[in-house]
């Protein structure tokens, strides 16, 4: 309990000596909660802390405060922040690291090698002989985990049902790390995908029924042989994109008919199954064989881990606590230094204003890495990796202050964000931000199943971002992906890097974009980006309008600009019923307004009166886009594929596709044309060396 006594104490001096600037508080893995929170007495736990700035707070706040945390590791079942724990603007309230060590903020169970043995002959026997020297096994309960803490195998996925069905799928995973890595459950095969045979009863659909049936498919017979050599197959998974590949689901299997090589799933899939179709098999100790696996046995309460040969000295984490590790509401806070790990949902979720998260870690967690709506929030040179859902997420309300456009001043700035999507393998981006004015500058984006950067709104900015090895798991998605909105003007891709995206053969009807505007996505411009290595298009506009693509390169993608008419064919296979969807979403908004008028006025010049359904004025054509000014190169840098109505309401032209390679234009290592070479157009030097992180020395 800190009395008013203490707190008056606290306010005002510690152990350097009295304190004109700030409030401080101290925070130490080695100290006591019934210490005063000096540096020479400092707290033991991040909780009390925060109830002693509380006090602090709650008498009115004269100067800022600082929370100061030592290096070491802090277990923790999360801290929910209200707006009693807010700072003021002129005095913001700070949580931050003091910088004598790593401040390890840990919703989880971390168990040592130590605590790890070799499994017993009969699990032995179970196991591929030419794994068993490196399987591990640790006795959860001796670790002080129950079976409830532990959870069951929960299903995921955007196509999922598991939510019609009362069978105890519904829940949040856990997630468990090997020296920092995610682990994933033991599956068959261990990379890749096996497909689906023919189908021998669809099942039903999400529409059909409160609980629809499950699909039955055709396997092979070695597959059929390699599952005759397991013990059981109760609890035992399969995970696929069963119709589409920007769909996955996780799936119970009902029952296996090894001798008619049949697969029934228990649950429906939401949009139905097709033959050719990519999944897998886990949750199968026998196929526990390769790096990066485990397993647990739920009803021994033993964990198993695959520990590579390479590695002498390990741990094991475990995502225990099953809420956000820092949540709630606060405004005028700064968060600083701190890595946060170990939770089921996300390692920050807050709402407020003026939040300020700087310099954070966020691993090892089942949701998005951080997660704050409100206004004038930002995040700066962080690193999220490792999460399961999104990296970044920064919203302003459902839509932001779109009547006003006054902008939301959030920002996601020169961060690291990698290996994120682990398990919820599509539409969780890297980088998101919704509302008006907010901005994604300066990140790096990297090693991502699906697209990397999404965004809703008005005047976003996304410039300077290098975005690789980006969509390798999905075909019909865009490293940059945003889509379904005639209102969202405004917004300005600039001088961001797009390098390798996509991988060849995932679908035999898409590959992945480099930068995306899908299903009449109008509005937007591009400008100065360049993009390498879309195993698809470098940019696909979606049936949109009012899109600007000028001063970018793109090199070795198999198109550079893909432009189809989808929402114009739409209206005149369905006449205005088929358009209807965007229509309404287009009325959400109040582009009629006299401030919309004036910012965006080829957004008002807009009618739906059929008797003009040829008019570049009816939202269905793709009227007012601009395509010039580009420069194309690699072998196929003259295929721009359109529908045959573009160029009747749009303008393309001034685009140069007669060098093959970079060097053949642009002074090396740079994106600037030669001294000793003239192009039939202006064109404005990419600053490639800014793009990306903030270069430190």
């Amino acid at each position: 309990m800190i009395t008013e006594q203490t707190s008056a104490k606290l306010a005002s001096e510690n152990a350097f000596g009295p304190v004109y600037e700030e409030v401080k508080f101290f925070v130490s893995p080695n100290g006591s909660d019934k210490n005063e929170g000096t540096a020479e007495q400092p707290f033991k736990t991040l909780e009390k802390a925060v109830e002693a700035a509380g006090a602090v707070i709650e008498k009115g706040l004269t100067k800022p405060l600082t929370v100061y945390l030592h290096g070491g590791e802090y277990n923790m079942s999360g801290i929910v922040f209200t707006d009693k724990d807010s700072g003021t603007k002129e005095y913001p309230v700070t949580y931050k690291a003091v910088g004598d060590g790593e401040v390890i903020l840990n919703g989880g169970k971390i168990i040592k090698g130590a605590d790890f043995k070799k499994p017993d002959r009969e699990t032995l026997e179970r196991l591929n002989p030419d794994a068993r020297d490196r399987i591990f096994v640790c006795d959860l309960l001796k670790q002080g985990l129950t079976r409830e803490m532990i959870g069951e195998v929960y299903a995921i996925g955007v196509a999922s049902l598991a939510s019609k069905y009362n069978d105890g799928t519904v829940g949040k995973n856990r997630g468990v790390y090997l020296n920092g890595s995610r682990l994933n459950l033991a599956r068959y095969p261990n990379t890749g995908y096996l497909k689906t045979g023919s189908i021998e009863d669809p099942g039903e659909t999400r529409e059909e029924s409160p609980r629809p049936k499950g699909p039955t498919f055709s396997i092979t017979s070695s597959l059929a042989d390699k599952i005759k050599s397991w013990k059981t197959v109760k609890d035992v998974w399969a995970f696929g994109y069963f119709n589409f590949d920007w769909a996955e689901d996780s799936n119970p299997i009902a029952a296996v008919d090894t001798e008619k090589n049949t697969i029934k799933l228990a649950h429906a899939s939401s949009y139905g199954i097709k033959s050719d179709r990519d999944f897998y098999i886990f949750n199968v100790l026998e196929e526990l064989d390769c790096e990066g696996e485990y397993y647990i046995d739920r009803e021994n309460m033993l964990l198993y881990v695959y520990v590579p040969e390479n590695i002498s000295d390990f741990s094991v984490s475990i995502s225990v606590f099953q809420g956000s590790l820092i949540s709630g509401e606060i405004s005028n806070a700064v968060f600083e230094g701190l890595t946060l790990m170990g939770v089921c949902e996300n390692g920050i979720k807050l709402s407020g204003n003026n939040v300020n998260i700087r310099n954070c870690i966020v691993r090892n967690v089942e949701g998005v890495g951080i997660e704050i709506d409100g206004m004038y929030n930002s995040t700066y040179g962080c690193e999220v990796a490792y999460v399961g859902r999104g990296g970044i997420r920064l919203t302003h309300g459902p839509r932001g202050d779109y009547e006003n456009l006054t902008p939301c001043g959030n920002a996601i700035e020169n961060c690291n964000i990698h290996n994120f999507a682990d398990v919820f393998r599509t539409y969780n981006y890297g980088a998101w931000v919704g509302g008006v004015g907010a901005k994604i500058i300066h990140n790096e984006i990297y090693d991502c199943p699906h697209a990397a950067i999404a965004y809703y709104g008005n005047d976003i900015l996304v410039a300077y971002n290098y975005v690789h090895d980006a969509v390798y798991e999905s075909a019909d998605a865009g490293a940059l992906y945003v889509g379904g909105s005639w209102s969202c003007y405004g917004n300005l891709i600039k001088f961001n890097k797009f390098e390798n995206i996509g991988k060849e053969g995932i679908s035999k009807d898409f590959a992945a974009t480099g930068v995306y505007f899908d299903d009449g996505m109008s509005g937007q411009t591009a400008y100065g980006n360049i993009i390498i290595n879309a195993a698809g298009n470098g940019f696909l506009i979606g049936g949109g309008r009012d899109v600007t693509i000028e001063n970018n390169v793109v090199i070795d993608c198999k198109y550079t600009v893909f432009y189809d008419d989808r929402i114009r064919d739409i209206y005149h296979k369905k006449g205005k019923a088929g358009i209807q969807p965007w229509i309404d979403e287009m009325c959400r908004f109040p582009f009629r307004s006299e401030l919309w008028k004036e910012r965006y006025p080829k957004s008002f010049d807009t009618t739906f009166d059929e008797s003009e359904c040829e008019s570049e004025r009816f939202p269905a054509n793709p009227a007012r886009s601009i395509i010039c000014n580009n420069i194309f190169m690699g072998a196929n840098r003259g295929k721009m594929p359109m529908s045959d109505s573009i160029p009747n309401y749009s303008t393309i032209e001034n685009n140069l596709d007669q060098y093959e390679r970079p060097e053949d234009l642009f002074k090396e290592g740079t994106f600037e044309i030669r001294d000793d070479i003239d192009i039939p157009f202006k064109f404005e030097t990419i600053p490639v060396n800014e793009i990306g992180r903030y270069k430190t020395e």
